[in-house]
């Protein structure tokens, strides 16, 4: 019995050795096999790094990108231009009301409405922003043909025939100014910072009175109450 048991532990003891040899010979022929496709994948990605995009088709792309920014941009200016529009019409309902359950149903919406129109107007400046650095990056910004500084007022003659022939409308935008009619100017306010853009059908204002430009009353109440009468010192960009 004794050397019964003796052969089969020495048979047990070759097969385990024969098994463990087969095992580290299969995962050496796997390892081998693996290694040429391992190091090929490698390869592949440096490759793919090291492959750079050509001129113009960086330029594709970021007129891409650029389009995606306004377009994104123009959404939510769009939003906000509703939010705010909804914001009046509670406003306007909420002096209507008469019980107070009403009203402060009504100023909770106004509320919630405001706060949208907020985050909408942070969103659309972050894409506008965004737009416009791929805009000077690609030199798609016109440069103005001058830069004037001076004070501005306005004008109102409805039905009035222009320098260009057709009738003023006072919520036209449209300005008269001297030696730059048809063209496009952007007029900055420099005591709010606000801006419009106009466009030059009329004669200027005389040289005597001062003034660089006078705007439609619609264009001037953009940047300055009527009112005013007078802005002290404007920028005009002439395009």
């Amino acid at each position: 019995m004794l050397e019964k048991g003796k052969k089969l532990l020495a048979k047990l003891m070759v097969v385990s050795v024969m098994s463990g040899q087969l095992l580290s010979v299969s995962t050496i022929a796997t390892s081998v096999a693996q290694a040429p496709t391992v190091k090929k994948a490698k390869v592949l990605k440096q490759n793919n790094k090291r492959k750079k995009l050509s001129k113009k088709q960086r330029r594709t792309l970021q007129k891409r990108k650029m389009a995606f920014y306004t377009k994104r941009a123009k959404a939510h200016k769009n939003a906000v231009r509703r939010g705010k529009a909804r914001a009046r019409s509670f406003r306007a309902r909420l002096i209507k009301a008469r019980t107070r359950k009403g009203r402060h149903k009504l100023l909770k919406a106004r509320n919630r409405m405001l706060r949208k129109v907020r985050v909408h107007t942070r969103i659309m400046r972050k894409y506008s922003a965004k737009a416009n650095r791929l805009k000077k990056h690609l030199g798609l910004v016109r440069k103005p043909k001058a830069i004037i500084v001076g004070r501005a007022s306005w004008y109102s003659l409805p039905g009035r025939r222009t320098a260009n022939g057709e009738r003023f409308n006072p919520r036209a935008m449209t300005a008269a100014m001297r030696g730059f009619r048809g063209r496009k100017v952007k007029v900055i306010n420099m005591a709010n910072k606000k801006s419009v853009t106009v466009r030059i059908n009329d004669h200027g204002p005389a040289r005597y009175t001062g003034r660089v430009i006078d705007l439609s009353k619609g264009s001037f109440a953009r940047i300055a109450s009527t009112g005013q009468g007078v802005i002290s010192r404007v920028k005009l960009y002439v395009y």
